[in-house]
């Protein structure tokens, strides 16, 4: 048997009480939502957990503060591999910076009376080292704390 024709499909499912699927949140016939709206409401709600419902008070972890870890990001590839690098380049600018040193007190500072541009190089390089020194300990501190 058939449907009456001056009834539709739509108007059957009205009559009857029900929604056809394909009007059901405006989604394709047969794909409705398979958990109901209260349910995903009630789900996603937060705060809201078993313990609440029934009265009880929640547990005392649920209200202790995050840990300062939790709060971290992993390190990308790259800055993991910037991370172990840093050492061996502090390192080798440590090394240099105490050879120039040494060059510079050399024979009580000769150097400056006998080679003036070359100690002006030194001592210019020497100063770059530091700056170069300060940023890498910042960076590998930077760096450190994230993981």
């Amino acid at each position: 048997m058939t449907a009456p024709s001056s009834t539709t499909c739509d108007q059957h499912h009205r009559l009857r009480g029900r929604r056809p699927l394909a009007r059901v949140r405006g989604q394709r016939a047969g794909l409705a939502d398979p958990v109901p709206p209260r349910a995903r409401d009630r789900r996603a709600a937060p705060g809201r957990d078993r313990h609440a419902r029934r009265g009880a008070p929640p547990p005392a972890a649920s209200a202790a503060p995050a840990p300062a870890s939790a709060s971290r990001k992993k390190l990308s590839y790259k800055e993991q591999r910037e991370f172990d690098a840093l050492p061996a380049l502090i390192e080798s600018l440590e090394s240099e910076q105490k050879r120039i040193a040494e060059i510079l007190a050399l024979d009580g500072g000769a150097i400056y009376a006998t080679d003036a541009s070359r100690a002006t190089e030194l001592a210019a390089r020497h100063t770059q080292i530091d700056d170069e020194l300060l940023s890498a300990m910042e960076r590998q501190e930077e760096l450190g704390a994230s993981r």
